[in-house]
């Protein structure tokens, strides 16, 4: 009974780490000694598989207002002048200006200012007043255009992006007043959000939150999958020749719902009017509730296929197994040959290799998105405000990844290498019963002829 217990666990730990999955092209090793072979390499692929092999690069057109041509040079400073005359709001101002303009319509401005030189002075400091409100608008755009034309991100805050936005737009419509255009800017106030990578505006007035984690991830999805990155649903149907990060998330949702709840997000807005989306945060719980809950489905379903109340179908198999770890038909039967106090031990501990590698493959995945999304046209126009957020997330990502390869490492260090030992425990066994038996045992005294030699 000792040497059968330890055989089967030695072949039960083995087969239960052999790097394989659903188009992973890897095989599992068939022998004890390629086992131990495989555990002395360091096991299967030491880098995981691109998401999706088949995935073609694509060029994204930039939207029409990313896109726009601007410069402040195309402001007519003669109609911004010609506006403020016109709109100088006070009223006395007004009528001196009426009356200059039918002055000046019937006499040179030296005979003005001989005939009615207060009428004369007026008007020109309405004039004057009117030349420095169109210089220091075009100055405000003067500096954005430097900011925006020198590749760097003129804006602290995302509402303060919107009003660059804004700044982009009225420069490439046409308008041709400074001024005009400066207050239009001030009076949007951020209402006119951001474009986005879903192709429309997001953070303003009446319009759904920027969400920068789970929106990138979102999109990055459906890049990689081919499709456009607004697309919602399911994107594949689990047929044998769906990518690798298929096996993990059919549809964007599922992808960018996992990087939300282990990373948290941001709700962001531009403005603050009336039906402006509310500034939120989402805090994130990071890997091991995730490893948890992985183990917690897997487990159920190991112990039904040891205990024999589910067939041993690839199906059911490919339920309890990582694109890293498989468990095969033969890991079954020998967890199944083991003592319960065992059996149970080995069921825990595989189950929790098996969720560990799945969500830290998941882990891999969206940091991979993240990268991803943050090459789409509308997040690299928001600048730093957008890669901030990004590298944040991935450097959260990463660490979460360290600390929980961390604690495994730790947990191997301070007890037996299971794994090998176990392997080369059971080895040893098979060597010295095939020795035991390899010859009849020998007689220092055997008989002859009915004689014992003496």
């Amino acid at each position: 009974m000792y040497h059968r217990t330890f055989k089967a666990l030695g072949v039960a730990v083995a087969v239960s780490l052999l790097a394989v999955a659903p188009g992973a092209g890897a095989q599992a090793p068939g022998t004890l000694a390629e086992s131990l072979f495989y555990y002395e390499i360091g096991g299967g692929r030491p880098v995981s598989r691109a998401p999706n092999p088949q995935a073609s690069s694509t060029t994204f057109g930039v939207t029409g207002v990313l896109g726009l041509g601007y410069s402040c040079g195309r402001f007519d400073p003669i109609t911004s002048v010609t506006n403020q005359m016109q709109n100088l709001g006070d009223e006395y101002l007004n009528q001196i200006e009426a009356a200059a303009t039918a002055a000046i319509a019937a006499l040179p401005l030296l005979i003005l200012q001989r005939a009615n030189p207060g009428l004369y002075d007026l008007f020109q400091n309405a004039l004057l007043r009117a030349e420095e409100t169109v210089q220091l608008a075009t100055k405000s755009c003067e500096q954005m255009e430097a900011e925006i034309l020198a590749g760097r991100n003129p804006f602290h805050e995302w509402m303060v992006l919107s009003r660059g936005n804004d700044w982009r737009l009225v420069m490439g419509t046409g308008e041709r007043d400074v001024v005009r255009a400066r207050d239009t800017v001030e009076s949007n106030a951020g209402t006119n959000g951001i474009p986005w990578v879903f192709g429309d505006h997001r953070g303003g007035q009446n319009m759904p939150p920027l969400e920068p984690v789970s929106d990138l991830v979102h999109a990055a999805y459906n890049v990689i999958a081919d499709r456009p990155p607004a697309a919602t649903g399911t994107a594949f149907t689990g047929a044998a020749s769906d990518p690798p990060i298929a096996v993990h998330w059919t549809s964007p949702e599922q992808a960018s719902e996992w990087a939300r709840e282990v990373l948290g997000d941001l709700s962001l807005a531009t403005c603050t009017a009336p039906g402006c989306p509310g500034q939120e945060t989402t805090t994130g719980t990071g890997l091991p509730p995730k490893v948890e809950e992985t183990s917690e489905d897997i487990r159920p379903i190991l112990e039904q296929l040891v205990s024999g109340a589910i067939r041993s179908t690839p199906e059911n198999l490919t339920s309890v197994s990582s694109a890293n770890i498989v468990i095969t038909a033969d890991t079954v039967r020998a967890i199944a040959e083991l003592g319960p106090a065992e059996r149970h031990i080995v069921i825990a501990r595989v189950a929790d290799e098996v969720a560990l590698a799945i969500n830290i493959e998941k882990a891999l995945y969206v940091r991979r998105l993240l990268l991803v999304g943050r090459q789409l046209p509308e997040a690299a126009a928001a600048g730093d405000l957008s890669d901030e957020i990004v590298m944040q997330k991935i450097a959260e990502l990463e660490r979460e990844i360290d600390n929980t390869l961390f604690e495994v490492r730790v947990s191997r260090e301070i007890s037996a290498p299971t794994l090998l030992k176990s392997l080369e425990h059971s080895t040893r066994i098979q060597d010295r019963s095939r020795r035991i038996h390899s010859a009849p045992p020998s007689d220092a005294r055997p008989t002859t002829d009915g004689t014992v030699a003496r």
